[in-house]
C-alpha cells in the first residue's frame, strides 16, 4: 500500500472515491493548504413517483448522482512525509502558479494521489483512508453561513427547510476504514416539496388544449 503521485484525476474520479489533488502554499511560512476532492453520492429525487427516473434504470444520468466537493484543510509538509509516508520535499518542490475560480491566484503543487491513506506506522489511525464527510444541519457555524448558500431544490432554486430551518452542507475530513456510501454522511431529510419539471408543465399545457 503506498500513496501514488498520479494515480487518480478529477476526469476519473468514481463515486465515494477522494482524490489528494494537490498542495497550495499560503502566506504562513511552514503551513500550507491540502485540497482534497471526492465524488459524493446524494439522492437527486425531489418527488415520491419520479417516473423519468424509473424508466432510465442502469443509466447514472438519472437517480442518484455525484458531485465533485471540494475541501482545503490546513497542513504541514509533515503530513505528506510523515502521515502519508511519501518521499517527497514539499518545502522545495517546483510550484506553480493557478488561477482560483474566484480569480486569486495561488502557488500550487499538484499531486493527484487517488484514495490517501494513513501510513505513520505509529498512528491510531494508520491504514485507514482519509475520507470527505458530508454533514447537513439546521445549526450551521458561522463560518458555514458567511461562505455557503443553502441547499435548494435544484428544478425551482426554492431553499430547502427542516422545520421552517434553511438547511446547510458542511464537508469534514474523517478516517475510514471502509469504502464509503451515504450511510458514512448525515442527510437531513428536507420538508416535502412539489418539484414542477418543464414537462410536467408542457403536459398540462397540451392537456389545456
Amino acid at each position: 500500500m503506498a500513496n501514488v503521485i498520479n494515480s487518480g484525476s478529477l476526469s476519473t474520479l468514481k463515486i465515494n472515491d477522494t482524490l489528494l489533488l494537490g498542495v497550495q502554499k499560503t502566506q504562513v511560512e511552514g503551513k500550507y493548504q491540502a485540497i482534497f476532492v471526492e465524488k459524493l453520492i446524494r439522492p437527486n429525487a425531489l418527488v415520491e413517483d419520479d417516473v423519468v427516473n424509473d424508466m432510465n434504470v442502469g443509466d447514472d444520468r438519472f437517480g442518484s448522482t455525484g458531485s465533485l466537493t471540494y475541501i482545503y484543510n490546513g497542513c504541514t509538509a509533515g503530513f505528506f512525509k510523515t502521515t502519508l509516508g511519501m518521499d517527497v520535499d514539499i518545502e522545495n518542490a517546483d510550484f506553480t502558479d493557478v488561477t482560483t475560480k474566484s480569480g486569486k491566484v495561488k502557488s500550487q503543487l499538484t499531486l493527484n494521489i487517488l484514495n490517501p491513506v494513513n501510513l505513520a506506522e505509529d498512528s491510531p489511525s494508520s491504514g485507514k483512508r482519509l475520507r470527505v464527510k458530508l454533514v447537513e444541519t439546521i445549526t450551521p457555524k458561522q463560518n458555514t453561513v458567511d461562505n455557503n448558500k443553502p441547499k435548494i431544490n435544484p428544478s425551482t432554486g426554492e431553499i430547502l427547510h427542516k422545520d421552517g430551518m434553511p438547511i446547510y452542507s458542511e464537508h469534514r475530513m474523517i478516517y475510514s476504514s471502509e469504502v464509503g456510501s451515504l450511510d458514512s454522511h448525515i442527510l437531513i431529510a428536507h420538508n416535502k416539496v412539489t418539484a414542477t419539471s418543464d414537462v410536467t408543465k408542457k403536459a398540462k399545457e397540451v392537456s389545456m388544449i
